[in-house]
């Protein structure tokens, strides 16, 4: 695991983050307690599409619904073997939601919790642990404005 939890990184910081993870073959990633927004995402985007990162949490960035679009892009690359993916408290909302359900087919687990998705956002979700490609084992949705939460 590479390991900058919590390192005050921000978007600017990310631009070697491939030649990083490549020098220590990791095969996690865990950026959380950052501030990372959309911007950096592309670098994030770029990594997991070209290292071996299977484990990627973001936890509490602010990477919102935008970010969540580019990393669902990059997941649907074929070169992507992400496995687990935490975007805990990232204000991804429900359109974010939407953007990752498109592109959780590989994912075994995925938290989400935290981010406002409401029910738009749940629908998305379940739809998509609906479909036989998805082998999702584990799935965190607290704390996301569901039903009466």
């Amino acid at each position: 695991m590479y390991n900058l939890h919590n390192k005050g990184y921000h978007d600017d910081d990310l631009t070697n983050l491939n030649d990083k993870i490549a020098s220590c073959n990791a095969t996690g990633l865990n950026l959380a307690m950052n501030q990372i927004t959309e911007r950096g995402i592309r670098h994030i985007a770029a990594a997991i599409q070209t290292t071996n990162v299977s484990v990627l949490i973001l936890a509490e960035n602010q990477i919102g619904a935008n970010g969540a679009r580019q990393l669902s892009s990059a997941m649907l690359s074929a070169h992507c073997g992400l496995e687990e993916l935490d975007l805990r408290r990232n204000h991804i909302g429900s359109e974010g939601a939407r953007h990752i359900s498109l592109a959780m087919q590989s994912l075994k687990f995925l938290n989400l919790s935290g981010n406002d998705i409401g029910d738009a956002g749940t629908r998305y979700i379940c739809s998509a642990l609906q479909s036989t490609k998805c082998v999702l084992s584990l799935l965190n949705l607290n704390s996301n404005q569901i039903g009466d939460e």
